[in-house]
């Protein structure tokens, strides 16, 4: 199953809960926590639809390295790293200037089991 389909699954069983178990007390502690999750499987689910490309203004805290978008940069598409003066620099030592997106480095592929 593919992370869109495990997301949509949770979303939908977010919303049965809703439809079931409706509450009308202004500011209760569980609706409030049950929206955020489902703002965040919305956000999740529109990582999914863009490639998993996100604005700069969500990058992550300064030494987590991260597919970086540059389109001035020449490779475009690198792995980098934000320093602490809040520049990107590659892997490499190079300082890539006006990233646009960013995205978490992919997950390393599955062991192939021991045949």
């Amino acid at each position: 199953m593919e992370m869109r389909e495990h997301l949509e699954n949770i979303r939908a069983a977010c919303a049965e809960h809703f439809q079931l178990y409706p509450c009308d007390r202004p500011n209760c502690p569980d609706c409030v926590g049950e929206r955020r999750v489902l703002r965040l499987i919305d956000k999740a689910l529109a990582a999914c639809d863009d490639g998993g490309w996100r604005t700069m203004e969500s990058a992550p805290e300064p030494g987590t390295v991260v597919l970086l978008y540059a389109p001035s940069y020449a490779r475009r598409v690198v792995e980098a790293h934000r320093s602490i003066n809040g520049k990107w620099w590659t892997m490499t030592g190079h300082h890539v200037k006006f990233p646009t997106h960013w995205q978490p480095l992919p997950m390393p592929p599955k062991e192939a089991p021991d045949a």
